[in-house]
């Protein structure tokens, strides 16, 4: 006695372990953007604790706060270091631009806040170096 087949003639039993791991891959996926998702969440905040400490120094004292607030958006840098570690060990190594969207925005985000903090430090726009993290002196 032949085992059933189904139309196309592969058997169900093939199609049935195929559809199980194509199903795994989906939860897979899935399990990656929801841990990316709370990455980037915590991105999100700590990039809102430091656009509210820089704001401060648009108001009325706040020109004479501003190597603390400098110093105090430095310390949630540390804090934004950490977190984007954390996703990198999230993230797939083979690009997959599906994932990028989850975090570019943020992103941007805080190039622009660390490019500000530069610029309250040397009172210029600063190099790319120096928004990248390294410490270059001013020219």
């Amino acid at each position: 006695m032949s085992r059933p087949r189904s139309p196309g003639g592969r058997s169900r039993g093939r199609r049935h372990v195929c559809e199980i791991f194509v199903g795994c891959r989906a939860s897979w996926l899935q399990d990656i953007r929801e841990e990316i998702r709370k990455v980037v969440q915590s991105l999100e905040q700590t990039a809102r604790e430091i656009l509210t400490l820089l704001r401060g120094v648009h108001q009325g004292a706040g020109f004479q706060d501003i190597p603390k607030r400098r110093l105090k958006a430095r310390e949630h840098f540390g804090t934004v270091e950490t977190h984007l570690t954390s996703l990198k060990t999230k993230c797939p190594a083979e690009p997959d631009y599906g994932f990028h969207g989850h975090r570019r925005f943020v992103l941007q985000c805080l190039v622009f806040l660390a490019v500000f903090v530069v610029y309250l430090e040397w009172s210029r726009i600063s190099p790319f170096g120096a928004a990248t993290g390294s410490r270059q002196q001013p020219a």
